[in-house]
C-alpha cells in the first residue's frame, strides 16, 4: 500500500511540475533551461570538491543563472520535471535544488580553495602571489626556478628571484624550425626582494630547452 501511494505522489508531482513549466513563457523556459544545466553540473561537479579538482565556475553560473530566473519571474517554488540523470536522482523545486548544490557547493569550494591557497599567501605576495594562484579560483601554476627545475612549492617560488616557464609558437605562425624541431619560448620573470615584477624576457629555442637557459 506504502508503494502505491508513493507512487501515486511521484505522479502528480510529476504533473504538476510538467503543468507549471508549460505556464511560463518562453523567456521563463530557457531561464530554467539554463538554470538547470548549470545546477546539474554543479550537483555532477560536487564529489570532486574534497580533492581540488572541481569547477568553481559551476557553482557561481548556476547561483547566477537562479538569480536571472528570478528576475524573469518563476517562483522559487517551480518543481523541475522529476527523473534520474547520471549523478543521481533531479528532483524538487528550484529553490531546494539552487541550496542544496549551489549554495552548498560554492560554499565548500570556497572553503577547500582558501585552505590549498594558504601555504602560498604566507609565503608569497605581490606579483608573485597573483602569478601563482591566479584564475580560476583554486587553481595553483607552477614555474621553473633557476636550473630547470619546475615546481608549485611555495618556499622554493618564494626564494627563487628568477622563474620561468615556456609557451609554444603562436597558432599563427610555423611551429616547427629549420632542423625539424618544435619552436618554444622560454620566458623568464625577475622580481625584487618584495616579490613585485621588475622584468620580463623571452627567448626562442628550436626543440628541448638546455637547463643552462634557466638563469
Amino acid at each position: 500500500m506504502k508503494g502505491i501511494l508513493a507512487l501515486a505522489v511521484t505522479a502528480v508531482f510529476g504533473v504538476t511540475a510538467v503543468e507549471a513549466q508549460q505556464k511560463l513563457t518562453s523567456d521563463q523556459q530557457d531561464k530554467l533551461a539554463s538554470f538547470e544545466r548549470w545546477a546539474q553540473l554543479a550537483m555532477g561537479d560536487a564529489p570532486k570538491i574534497a580533492s581540488g579538482g572541481h569547477e568553481t565556475a559551476y557553482y557561481t553560473r548556476c547561483i547566477e543563472s537562479y538569480d536571472e530566473m528570478m528576475k524573469a519571474g518563476v517562483a522559487p517554488t517551480t518543481r523541475v520535471e522529476e527523473q534520474k540523470i547520471v549523478h543521481g536522482m533531479w528532483a524538487g523545486s528550484v529553490q531546494e535544488l539552487k541550496e542544496k548544490w549551489c549554495d552548498a557547493g560554492l560554499k565548500q569550494a570556497k572553503t577547500q580553495t582558501a585552505g590549498r591557497e594558504a601555504p602560498y599567501r604566507e609565503a608569497l605576495k605581490a606579483d608573485k602571489l597573483k602569478m601563482v594562484i591566479g584564475s580560476p579560483p583554486g587553481h595553483i601554476r607552477s614555474y621553473a626556478v633557476p636550473g630547470g627545475e619546475y615546481t608549485s612549492d611555495p618556499k622554493k617560488l618564494a626564494a627563487a628571484a628568477v622563474w620561468f616557464d615556456n609557451a609554444s609558437a603562436p597558432s599563427n605562425e610555423i611551429q616547427v624550425c629549420k632542423t625539424g624541431g618544435k619552436r618554444i619560448y622560454l620566458r623568464r620573470y625577475a622580481f625584487d626582494g618584495q616579490h613585485k615584477l621588475t622584468g620580463q624576457s623571452s627567448k626562442e629555442f628550436c626543440g628541448n630547452i638546455p637547463s643552462t637557459a634557466y638563469q
